[in-house]
């Protein structure tokens, strides 16, 4: 059977045959940008050279014009023949016949526009999809099908569509494809426009391109209206999930890998896009996988959604505590996978099911650890930072070119501030002076009292010290909170944030796909433990009789260094 001869192959030691193949390659001057397709046609001729005992570079070709219908393939592989048949024949003679079989079916090297699905995500999303022998199987964006042959060994299915617009990644499927007696139906369409009726199957499997700018309006989707309403920064994304969606048989299912962005935006249309697939009953489940899963992506937060029909609620998973890293990618193991399709099935502190009322109540925010971790009930006495704060505002995105010209040399009433300003929690006060700061940037400057919050990890927090009468304009990678003194000292706000209750806040609430970061919105949705005004007092007090005595320290440990330094001189 297919499912065990590809198990066989797959536990086969053919990395070495694959170096052997790339030296090969190497020493005629091909780039490790082609690896992937070269190798890929090298291993399957050496191999059909061996299997069907072809002695000579005419018999080879004949049996590739006979034998493949596609005509990109077949005019790349009688070709690579021609140019390569000693090639061909030295390498057929350097493993046997699995190494080089499962060499021509497994490996890529993630470049040349190739970039493979993880083979552990692959069994998940097969294990999630629960293919049948009898289930019609449709991989999207299907690549090299390194995804379709991983669910071909690791499910029940025995044929598989796939649907892939680059003609690269169209040559090596169907060379693959050949070598296994043609299980894969390979056609080459957009994902994007294709004639959604015409692939219909009961499981689909998608993992497209992230962040895909689409430069088209759809027009033939049932949800173009919706889909035409978003940025377009977002809508290839949910553009690839929908094609999914409206490929699925009712009963079926879907799986569909993404980054975070599509699932948090705060934009009107992307929100819309998220609350109708919630109300309307396809999404089943979202999870949130181990960073580092992908080469070269390494910092990539993963998720899967899972789609079907008539659910009520929305299964909310977060894996990304799951997973072993090595050389920065992360594996998940089986045991791994077994623990996600569990939770798929019961509650725990890393899953819950979540009512479409929850849903809407955080504007269809979908990212699980915004409904698993709420470290906000934790908080006593806890009051969001919105209802503490008279304003909130993100400092100024002055292009690097533009500041650089304002940028003075001698001191004068204007100066700036970076992230890197500020150390050990306090602002220092040699910062960069300004030539001016003009009427369009005076609104971002910051005032004596100012809290300070860091948009990205890991968070800086510090207080506006007093500057006396210069203006400092803010950098945009900082908040600037002015808060209300009558409820809270920033002082005494700064030391909570800072606290590791307070960063793990920060943390729960930040956000994004390759830059995680927080919103203004988020940033107002975090709670700080309020205390009498008294206390609050007492505590800033302590704060600052301690960093008096730390300011003592440092000026003393100061002049022992410079001692230090000058002991070579003879001085004292």
């Amino acid at each position: 059977m297919l499912h065990d001869e590809l198990n066989t192959l797959y536990t086969t030691n053919w990395h070495k045959t694959a170096s052997i193949g790339i030296d090969m390659l190497r020493e005629i001057g091909y780039s490790s940008y082609h690896y992937t397709k070269l190798l890929t046609a090298l291993a399957a001729l050496a191999y059909k050279t061996r299997s069907t005992d072809l002695s000579t570079q005419i018999e080879l070709q004949k049996h590739i014009d006979k034998s493949i219908t596609d005509f990109a393939t077949k005019g790349f592989l009688l070709g690579f023949v021609q140019e390569h048949w000693d090639m061909i024949l030295k390498y057929s003679n350097s493993a046997n016949m699995k190494e080089l079989k499962a060499v021509a079916l497994f490996f890529s090297n993630g470049k040349g526009g190739i970039f493979p699905t993880p083979d552990c995500l692959s069994l998940l999303a097969g294990h999630l999809l629960d293919i049948t022998l009898s289930d019609n199987v449709l991989d999207l964006c299907s690549g090299d099908a390194n995804a379709s042959i991983n669910l071909l060994r690791t499910t029940e299915s025995s044929a598989i569509t796939d649907v892939e617009i680059s003609t690269d990644c169209i040559i090596v499927s169907n060379i693959r494809s050949w070598l296994l007696d043609n299980p894969i139906n390979i056609k080459q369409e957009n994902v994007l426009t294709m004639e959604h009726d015409y692939f219909k199957a009961d499981k689909v499997f998608i993992h497209a391109p992230f962040g895909y700018r689409s430069e088209f309006d759809f027009s033939n989707s049932q949800y173009s209206m919706l889909l035409n309403s978003i940025p377009r920064v977002d809508r290839g994304d949910w553009g690839f999930i929908f094609s999914a969606i409206l490929c699925q048989n009712d009963p079926g299912r879907t799986v569909a890998v993404t980054s975070a962005a599509p699932l948090f935006r705060d934009n009107r249309g992307v929100q819309a896009v998220r609350e109708m697939l919630v109300k309307s009953g396809k999404l089943e489940a979202v999870i949130t996988l181990p960073s580092g899963l992908y080469m070269p992506y390494t910092n990539v937060q993963t998720h899967l959604l899972v789609f079907s029909n008539d659910n009520t609620a929305v299964r909310m998973i977060d894996a990304s505590a799951l997973g072993t890293q090595s050389m920065r990618v992360t594996t998940l193991s089986e045991n791994d996978v077994d623990s996600i399709c569990q939770a798929m099935e019961e509650d725990s502190d890393n899953s819950k099911l979540i009512s479409h009322k929850q849903l809407e109540a955080n504007q269809f925010n979908l990212i699980p650890a915004s409904y698993l971790h709420d470290i906000s009930a934790t908080i006593k006495n806890g009051v969001p930072l919105g209802k503490l704060a008279l304003s909130i505002q993100r400092g100024s995105t002055l292009p690097s070119k533009e500041l650089q010209a304002l940028v003075s040399d001698a001191p004068t009433p204007y100066q700036y501030l970076m992230l890197q300003n500020i150390q050990d929690n306090r602002v220092q006060k040699d910062l960069p002076f300004l030539k001016e700061i003009d009427a369009k940037n005076e609104k971002f400057t910051v005032s004596t009292g100012d809290l300070l919050i860091s948009r990205m990890p890991p968070f800086k927090i510090a207080v506006m010290p007093d500057m006396g009468k210069q203006k400092v304009l803010a950098n945009g990678n900082l908040f600037y909170l002015r808060l209300d003194s009558e409820k809270i000292h920033p002082v005494y706000a700064m030391l909570f944030l800072n606290s590791n209750k307070g960063i793990e806040m920060l943390n729960a609430f930040a956000q994004g796909a390759a830059l995680v970061s927080i919103s203004r919105k988020s940033l107002e949705q975090v709670m700080i433990p309020m205390i009498p005004m008294k206390e609050q007092l007492e505590l800033v007090e302590k704060y600052e009789s301690l960093i008096s005595e730390l300011t003592t320290i440092e000026k003393q440990a100061a002049l022992v260094r410079n001692r230090i330094a000058s002991l070579m001189g003879g001085e004292d």
